[in-house]
């Protein structure tokens, strides 16, 4: 499985990238993040490509699935690219605004189609 990492930056990163380097089938063949010199860092010590904007790394590196890990400013627009372009990934985010963005993306799509997405929420459970 081709892996890419978005967001490299975030502090959540080496939560995922560690246990995908230790994963039988797995290979890393791609990071990105806003921060050129975290990103070009990261690559260098998986030794894969990168690029700053996760759009351009999308476009020029066959995916099979995506960890995004940007700012939470950045996810929906991501997270929107990443279902447009049929990448399944995961994503840590609040749960109801994927769930409306689904269900407009999946009016869209014929029934038959799988769905593209594995989410992970990390949030604060009660008061």
């Amino acid at each position: 499985m081709r892996v890419a990492f978005i967001g490299v930056s975030h502090w959540h990163a080496p939560f995922y990238i560690e246990p995908a380097l230790q994963l039988k089938g797995v290979t890393i063949v791609g990071v990105s993040d806003p921060d050129f010199k975290i990103a070009q860092s990261y690559a260098e010590r998986l030794i894969c490509p990168w690029c700053a904007d996760y759009r351009t790394l999308c476009d020029r590196v066959k995916l099979d699935f995506v960890f995004a890990l940007g700012r939470h400013c950045d996810i929906r627009e991501e997270a929107c690219h990443l279902i447009e372009a049929g990448i399944p990934f995961a994503m840590e985010i609040h749960v109801a605004w994927m769930a409306a963005r689904w269900r407009f993306w999946r009016s869209e799509r014929p029934p038959e189609e799988p769905l593209p997405l594995c989410l992970l929420y990390c949030g604060k459970v009660g008061p």
